[in-house]
């Protein structure tokens, strides 16, 4: 395979469009090993780091564009591959190659130990399949200047934009999306703060109320910086003096559980409560505690009868689950028969035959459309009309207003 870079790789930007073409011996090799869902693996090897970033593109797709997230001199290694497995074989290669072990590193390790080339081997691809792949590899040796990069915004802009954001955007346009969400995502902060200081407040003022020592007041001044346990992160057995008390020696002993009984917080809150009833409904204590025991026994005779009734239906719900399961086994049992109808109707000559031919047409038409051959141009204008599709024009779209910061 060759790769057809656009500008001077010398001086490169930090968005490369890559084009790339097959020889006809490669060809022959797809056609060979019966070659199917076949990608384009991409890895950028940064400099003398062990950082990398990868794309997974399809063939047919012609063309790339890649993001480089560091100034310097970097390697672009391409190799394709590919693994027919179930019945979602994207999903599986993305699996194999993509996956990440954290934001900045990938699961698994494909290049060798120089990071000039892939490493040989095999790689699972599914329960029974294992990746292939074209032997040689293409190669780029990049260069890109750190004044290609776009300017970082104002350091007090970002602050505020990137608050509550793990990582840096990658790019201009995820900056500016964070932009646009800036205004709602610190209103709903502005609120959590009011929130969570008043949910403070509340824990710092019952904390007080049982007497505990060691309570941290600084969460209740820094919302942002400090997490509600940090109000009670100190504390330890020794701190409620109400329920622990000092020896003689320096030490505590565990005060009688009975003095629970004349917590002053429990009947305090109870009082209150009562009040702020009596005053907004105009009764007096004694109809209050009625009312309340009326309902809770209301409440319960309501809930026995709700449990006969349901217990007398039950005879319902088995018929329903009785006739659930019979639809289960028809639909299993109408999918089965249509199964090995499809099985018979493959295993026939006539559908070998007709997926052979259409198997060969597919790799001519493949290496018709890659073919190596001069004026080769990496631009969406320059491919075939019915392959400049809307995802192509959007990624060079995207490439001209969306360029990479410089990753720090």
């Amino acid at each position: 395979m060759k790769l057809v870079p656009s500008g001077n790789l010398e001086s490169a930007d930090p968005v490369l469009a890559v084009r790339w073409c097959l020889e006809r011996s490669e060809a022959e090799q797809l056609k060979k090993q019966s070659a199917a869902n076949i990608y384009v693996l991409f890895v950028i090897a940064y400099g003398d780091t062990d950082l990398e970033d990868r794309q997974l593109v399809p063939i047919d797709q012609m063309m790339a564009f890649l993001n480089f997230r560091r100034p310097g001199n970097h390697t672009v290694l391409a190799k394709v591959v590919w693994c027919a497995v179930g019945n979602r074989p994207d999903a599986e290669m993305k699996n194999v190659f993509l996956e990440k072990a954290d934001h900045r590193s990938y699961s698994r390790n494909f290049l060798n130990s120089d990071r000039t080339g892939f490493r040989a081997g095999s790689f699972p691809c599914g329960d029974f399949n294992l990746v292939q792949a074209l032997s040689g590899d293409a190669e780029l040796e990049v260069v890109v200047p750190q004044e290609h990069f776009p300017p970082e915004p104002p350091a007090w802009l970002s602050r505020l934009v990137n608050a509550g954001f793990d990582y840096p955007p990658i790019d201009q346009c995820s900056f500016r999306r964070r932009l646009l969400a800036a205004p709602l995502k610190l209103s709903v902060f502005g609120i959590w703060a009011v929130i969570t200081t008043t949910i403070r407040l509340i824990v710092v003022a019952f904390l007080l109320c049982r007497g505990m020592r060691d309570i941290d007041f600084r969460p209740l001044i820094h919302p942002w910086r400090d997490d509600i346990e940090d109000v009670w992160y100190r504390l330890s057995w020794h701190s409620a003096w109400f329920a622990y008390a000092k020896t003689p020696t320096g030490g505590y002993r565990e005060r009688s559980r009975w003095i629970y009984l004349l917590y002053p917080p429990i009947y305090l809150a109870l009082f209150l409560l009562l009040t702020w009833i009596k005053i907004e409904f105009h009764l007096s204590y004694l109809a209050i505690i009625m009312a309340v025991a009326t309902a809770l026994i209301k409440a319960v005779i309501a809930i026995l009868k709700f449990l006969v009734h349901l217990f007398s239906k039950a005879w319902t719900f088995a018929l329903g689950a009785a006739i659930g399961f019979f639809l289960l086994y028809v639909l299993k049992k109408a999918n089965r028969r249509a199964v090995a109808r499809k099985r018979e109707r493959e295993s026939s000559r006539e559908f070998r035959e007709a997926r052979r031919r259409e198997q060969e047409e597919s790799y001519t038409g493949l290496y018709k459309l890659l073919a190596c051959r001069p004026g080769l141009v990496p631009a969406v204008s320059d491919l075939p009309p019915e392959h400049r599709t809307f995802y192509l024009r959007f990624l060079d779209l995207k490439a001209k207003v969306c360029r990479p910061y410089a990753a720090r």
